[in-house]
């Protein structure tokens, strides 16, 4: 505070808020995030308003405001994408798409997510390729291909333990696990579900 430029708070009131959130701190992460879109909107930071309004758009997903959710998510990829922030429209669509496979659209939810990778394996990005693989697994499970979506989680799993991106690695895991099951193999189900309960056990995280 006190006499910093408004454009260096930015990225220090996004960690702050990000990392609330990751920490199931909803009401910290949704306080931070409303300073941070106060403060932008104020000074005129279209990058800071983009991310602000995405960072409460994930508040309100923890909050279970599916519509709340919906529409700032779209609000932070119009945003996004006025700025031309790479990074923030591969998250925008790839959460967007989140809530469009939480709602049973699955076929909405795979155009957003393979835009997301597109931008994110464009970029060199990781992060997105892991999570879009991931996600993508999800959606063309819930539409009955299953050699598909175990190939997505696949590429998806190896995409996280290449740079250590624990929750998404785990979730793709669980996705294999999930394909095996609705193939009838069982026991390889049970054999990677329970390496996945283990790893959590480990982690002290939820299951």
């Amino acid at each position: 505070g006190g006499e910093a430029q408004p454009e260096r708070l930015v990225d220090a009131l996004w960690g702050a808020a990000i990392l609330a959130l990751w920490q199931g701190d909803v009401d910290d992460g949704e306080q931070w995030a409303t300073r941070l879109l106060e403060l932008s909107r104020k000074s005129g930071l279209p990058r800071g308003e983009a991310v602000g309004v995405h960072t409460l758009a994930m508040a309100a997903g923890e909050r279970g405001n599916r519509d709340e959710a919906h529409a700032l998510y779209e609000e932070s990829l119009v945003l996004a994408r006025r700025v031309d922030d790479g990074w923030l429209i591969s998250a925008a669509l790839n959460n967007l798409g989140g809530v469009y496979l939480s709602d049973g659209d699955y076929q909405r939810a795979i155009e957003l997510f393979e835009e997301s990778l597109v931008i994110g394996e464009a970029r060199g990005d990781l992060d997105r390729r892991a999570r879009g693989l991931t996600h993508l697994g999800h959606a063309t499970r819930a539409l009955g291909d299953l050699p598909l979506a175990r190939e997505y989680f696949r590429r998806g799993l190896i995409a996280a333990e290449e740079i250590g991106l624990v929750v998404i690695g785990l979730d793709a895991m669980w996705g294999i696990a999930s394909c095996q099951a609705e193939a009838g193999d069982a026991d390889t189900a049970a054999r990677l579900l329970g390496w996945v309960d283990d790893r959590l056990s480990r982690l002290g995280a939820p299951r």
